[in-house]
């Protein structure tokens, strides 16, 4: 993306939040549940381990792309999900790589909801699992204890399985399954195991015609949206 794309999508989205701060509170632990309110996205906490930065990536450029109504629909449509824990933290339990993007872009807030509130520090991940609003395994699969976490959303490393089994469902090689549980994560750690070398952006198309392959070829253990609509055009 160039630096025009940058700072044109930066005074967008600070345009946006302009309006809409006069309207909505900044985001805090102290407001009810279903509040709209203005997230500072520094001051949130990831409940995943990565994202996949070509996805971020992506993401920034189609941002940097919309015009100025256009990203305030799409900001407002998309609102960043929050829950409030222990001691006023505020966690973000979706929209991970899109909130990175703004961060990318030089954005400092965006437009959120608070969606629950898990007050008790002794059972706040097992509450925060139960209602799948966290993910704490690795990329390999293993338990991930919650302090491994990244603190902030600009910490959080890449793992590009993770995009290629978003380009994978973008492809219809993987379905959207409707009430999938981080879905993109359960199948990134199937396929670490199964191709040669991480993806790139030079090997992207012959990572998905090798995913292809895989997921229409074989059946994969029933993993979350198997098969995609593509393997029905083989």
């Amino acid at each position: 993306m160039t630096t025009r794309g940058r700072l044109t999508v930066a005074f967008f989205c600070v345009f946006f939040l302009a309006g809409t701060a006069a309207a909505e509170p900044i985001c805090s632990a102290k407001l009810e549940v279903g509040t709209y309110c203005v997230a500072t996205l520094a001051n949130l906490r990831p409940t995943q381990p990565a994202v996949g930065l070509m996805r971020v990536e992506d993401e920034a450029a189609s941002l940097a792309g919309l015009s100025p109504d256009a990203l305030e629909k799409r900001l407002k449509k998309r609102r960043v999900p929050l829950v409030a824990g222990p001691g006023g933290a505020l966690y973000l339990v979706d929209r991970h790589h899109q909130s990175r993007a703004l961060l990318r872009l030089g954005q400092r807030e965006a437009p959120a909801r608070l969606v629950g509130r898990l007050d008790k520090a002794a059972t706040f991940w097992n509450d925060m699992q139960a209602r799948h609003w966290a993910w704490l395994r690795d990329a390999a699969g293993w338990p991930l204890p919650p302090e491994k976490l990244p603190a902030t959303l600009a910490e959080l490393p890449d793992d590009p399985w993770r995009s290629l089994a978003g380009y994978a469902e973008d492809a219809g090689v993987i379905g959207k399954p409707g009430d999938g549980y981080f879905a993109e994560f359960v199948w990134a750690e199937w396929l670490v195991t199964r191709l040669p070398a991480p993806p790139t952006r030079e090997s992207l198309d012959d990572d998905l015609a090798a995913v292809k392959r895989l997921v229409c070829g074989v059946p994969t253990a029933k993993l979350p949206g198997e098969p995609g609509r593509a393997c029905a055009k083989r």
